[in-house]
């Protein structure tokens, strides 16, 4: 992700996003918007989040319904869960009222972008074991 990215998003690899007062999960990967100092003064917020990366395989239930409600609530606008046992990838996006509207389920044949990084295209099969 980073080659792909480029200078376009920073990637933070099991980082800590702060989404409220409460919270301050360390998803697997998150993609946010370019910061001068990286975001050493302060830890991300949703509003920098362009893409938040799960890889699910034993906390599979958890990612797709505690992980996506809590990011939902909270404004991150772009959910992947990477689904280890059932190989596939689930997307969600489109957020209305706090609530994520569109979920897409992909395969190993198939292609993603981030909706905020659309020229960087991402085979499914490069991002499943």
């Amino acid at each position: 992700m980073v080659r792909l990215t480029g200078d376009r998003a920073i990637v933070f690899i099991q980082s800590s996003v702060r989404l409220n007062d409460w919270n301050e999960p360390e998803p697997d990967v998150v993609l946010l918007r370019p910061k001068e100092d990286f975001y050493a003064s302060r830890h991300p917020g949703p509003e920098d989040i362009l893409l938040t990366v799960e890889v699910s395989d034993s906390s599979l239930k958890f990612d797709l319904g505690t992980k996506a409600r809590l990011y939902e609530e909270t404004g991150v606008v772009e959910y992947w869960i990477i689904d280890i046992p059932n190989d596939c990838l689930f997307a969600y996006s489109d957020i209305h009222e706090g609530s994520y509207r569109t979920v897409r389920q992909y395969r190993r044949e198939d292609s993603i972008a981030p909706l905020h990084l659309p020229d960087c295209v991402i085979a499914i099969d490069n991002l499943l074991p």
